[in-house]
């Protein structure tokens, strides 16, 4: 099968016009977009009951599989629209007329209702020879084709009677069915309903032919259904009035409130059939219609081909991948594919298979967590380019209190002496603590909540790990692993060391955890070896170089001597420690 057009999508599945060359015709082909178990047992048993159902007036399933990943049914395709947008494209005027009064060719008359009732009641009839009830009999859920032919589709909530693994998938209380529709059994009792519940809806959608609008209209879902258990619809011959009494009295039978006292699918063809031999003519109000060629199919569940009625002939359907580019700015950048796998970002296109995609991209690492998410639509064989803008999820501000004495850090920058540390973002935070004697570490998760989650404390002698060595800017783009030692650091050194002060550095006035500022050259060596009993040491040339492009000025970078790299004078740099 080759996919040709994009024809819609539901909440669970995608619906494309497809060629199948061995058969030369077209097919509907519908993959499934949702996940999780229930669905896919939903999507396997509509497969499984629509396949035992051949009749002209439901929709063919021709084979179900899977390719590239996604599983896929693939269906008769109907040249038509379905009986709910023939519904909705209805003028004012036209709602306002008896169907009686409505003219040939306007949609839809007397025998346009007659001759849609009567092959929907045979479809459904079709449906519980097989042992099957559809559950969700409704406007939207009839496909009329070009030619007048109305199909029954959408599968999707049908059981199979003597199927008690059905019954499973329909929780207690779970209402099954479309409210404006729903028959009161199937509120009351939605795992014990049968044949008859088709009948009702199939009442209701009659009514709404005849009027213009469902038996029962109201502001909630609750309360339409409260009138299907308790009130009685106004009758046709009010809202409609020089509607014939037969057509009246069948609809008020299908819309009874006891299940036995409703006629069966069977009665209702032969009713409405005898009733448009009367009203004259070969009914051909549909066909006048003009429609627009489009399908809708119904199928919500997954199904591999060997589960269902076995073909005669081997489908397989080739698909077209779209293609989608993502452009962010980072090297260590993830995309997920709907609930695929995370995986890095590639320079290239990747390919995806057509239809509606979640896109989500982050980076996920030491510090806030990186994020962005959009709806992807994606079309066979073209190409989408989507630019990302990743941006940190903010969160009320969580108080974390690290234990001990000193200087706290948060991923490698200097944050205070204060016994607790603030983080107001989503991500995980490695923080620490040096007192010049002990380091104390912690992790802490934080989630779209703002809720903290800390990790256990670890104690060492020395300094080391995430909290300890900076490993991006302060835009998240990653850098070599660093450490810049802060002016509490720097001073507790020159005060181990009893160095003098360098010119003005004492009217500087900075803050303890500000990073410390230039250092001559007269005190860097007993500096240094003062700052490296702590660990690390002076950065190579290369990644001096690097670095002093972040900081906006000299670096010291090893040597004999130590040389300033990334600026003019050579005798001033900042101290950047490296492991």
């Amino acid at each position: 099968v080759r996919l040709l057009a994009r024809l819609g999508a539901g909440a669970m599945g995608v619906v494309y016009k497809g060629f199948h060359g061995p058969f030369a015709r077209e097919v509907a082909v519908k993959f499934m977009t949702s996940t999780g178990a229930s669905a896919h047992e939903r999507f396997l048993r509509e497969g499984r009951a629509a396949a035992r159902v051949d009749h002209r007036h439901v929709i063919k399933v021709i084979d179900a599989g899977m390719a590239q990943g996604r599983v896929y049914l693939v269906m008769e395709f109907v040249d038509g629209r379905s009986l709910g947008d023939l519904l909705d494209a209805q003028t004012e005027q036209d709602r306002m007329l008896p169907p009686t009064d409505r003219p040939v060719g306007s949609f839809p008359n007397l025998a346009a209702v007659m001759q849609l009732g009567e092959q929907i009641a045979r479809g459904l009839a079709a449906i519980h020879a097989a042992g099957i009830v559809h559950r969700d009999i409704k406007p939207d859920n009839v496909l009329v084709g070009h030619d007048g032919t109305a199909k029954v589709g959408d599968l999707g909530l049908a059981k199979a009677v003597e199927e008690p693994e059905a019954l499973r998938l329909t929780g207690t209380g779970m209402v099954v069915g479309t409210p404006m529709y729903v028959s009161p059994e199937a509120i009351r009792e939605p795992q014990s309903i049968a044949a008859p519940a088709d009948i009702y809806c199939l009442g209701g959608t009659l009514y709404h032919l005849i009027a213009g609008r469902p038996p029962f209209m109201a502001s909630t879902a609750y309360d339409v259904m409260r009138a299907h258990l308790e009130e009685k619809p106004v009758p046709l011959v009010q809202v409609r009035p020089g509607v014939p009494q037969d057509l009246a009295r069948l609809v008020d039978r299908c819309l009874d409130k006891r299940p036995d006292r409703r006629p069966t699918a069977v009665q209702v063809a032969e009713a409405l059939g005898t009733a448009g031999d009367r009203v004259g003519g070969n009914l051909g109000g549909v066909a006048a219609v003009g429609l627009i060629a489009a399908a809708v199919a119904g199928a919500t569940m997954v199904g591999l081909w060997h589960l269902l009625a076995p073909s005669t002939e081997a489908v397989t359907v080739t698909v077209v991948p779209a293609q989608v580019r993502v452009l962010v700015n980072h090297p260590q950048a993830e995309v997920r594919i709907d609930q695929e796998a995370w995986q890095r970002v590639p320079e290239g296109p990747l390919p995806v298979p057509p239809g509606a995609h979640d896109l989500c991209v982050q980076v996920a690492g030491s510090g806030p967590l990186l994020r962005w998410s959009t709806r992807i639509e994606a079309n066979p064989g073209a190409e989408a380019t989507v630019a990302v803008t990743l941006a940190a999820t903010p969160v009320p501000p969580v108080r974390v209190t690290l234990s001990g004495t000193g200087m706290a850090y948060r991923d490698g920058v200097a944050v205070g002496m204060d016994s607790q540390v603030v983080l107001d973002q989503v991500g995980t935070f490695h923080l620490g603590r040096w007192d010049g004697a002990l380091w104390r570490t912690q992790a802490v998760e934080v989630d779209d909540r703002g809720q903290a989650t800390p990790g256990t404390v670890q104690t060492s002698d020395r300094p080391d790990g995430p909290a300890w060595w900076r490993t991006c800017d302060d835009r998240l783009q990653p850098l070599p692993p660093h450490h810049v030692p802060c002016w509490w650091e720097v001073e507790a050194a020159r005060g181990r060391r009893r160095l003098q002060p360098p010119p003005g550095w004492l009217m500087q006035q900075p803050r303890p955890a500000d990073a410390a500022g230039p250092i001559p050259q007269l005190i860097l060596a007993p500096l240094v070896e003062e700052l490296t009993r702590s660990g690390g040491q002076l950065p190579s040339g290369d990644v001096a170089t690097q670095l002093s492009g972040t900081y906006k000025g000299g670096l010291w970078a090893a040597g004999s001597p130590a040389v300033v790299v990334g600026a003019p004078t050579k005798s001033m740099g900042r101290i950047v420690l490296v492991p």
